[in-house]
């Protein structure tokens, strides 16, 4: 499966795309690509370094997320 179907899948499972943010931040990007496949996702390591490389905005768009729900 693809990228687009993992996106699709953290829809559906808010503790997946919670685990991904976590390995987001915390694994290189051989070993997210890893991680990746062990779900059953095929990320390339060139597109989960891309990922690493804009963590600080999936983390800023949680924050703003969560500013809204507070609403």
């Amino acid at each position: 499966m693809s990228y687009i179907d993992f996106i699709i899948e953290t829809t559906k499972n808010p503790a997946l795309g919670k685990e991904s943010f976590e390995k987001i931040r915390t694994l290189s990007a051989s070993e997210l690509s890893i991680w990746f496949k062990e779900k059953g996702y095929e990320v390339s390591e060139a597109d989960c370094q891309k990922l690493i490389a804009n963590k600080d905005n999936f983390e800023s768009a949680k924050q703003r997320e969560n500013m809204v729900d507070a609403y």
